[in-house]
């Protein structure tokens, strides 16, 4: 049976909500599932798998997610990894939904020289 940490970062509840959910369907997969949000700094070395969501807000991750993430980068290089985002963009401006998936991109090019 897999252990899988989901830790997340969120400003209103909606990200920690999806966490939630994630982690329910996780768990009713077979893994065994700690959510945590990631201020309260989780150690993913016990972990076979991680998730880590973010509240995107002015096209920027949550600080505790970013931070968290930066932090256990070097620990999370042999670590199958996942991600996800909570972002109001997409709904209230449909034309500028493209710009979603490029709020990981300028973390993702910061963290790879912390995984080489």
């Amino acid at each position: 049976m897999s252990r899988v940490l989901v830790v997340y970062g969120s400003w209103a509840g909606s990200t920690a909500g999806v966490a939630h959910r994630v982690g329910k369907a996780l768990t009713e997969q077979g893994a065994t599932v700690t959510v945590v949000p990631a201020g309260s700094a989780p150690d993913p070395q016990a972990y076979d798998a991680v998730v880590v969501g973010t509240a995107i807000r002015a096209g920027q991750w949550h600080p505790s997610a970013k931070d968290w993430l930066t932090r256990h980068a070097p620990r999370l290089k042999s670590t199958p990894l996942a991600y996800f985002s909570v972002c109001l963009t997409p709904a209230v401006h449909p034309l500028e939904a493209t710009e979603a998936p490029g709020y990981a991109v300028p973390l993702t090019l910061e963290l790879s020289a912390s995984f080489r």
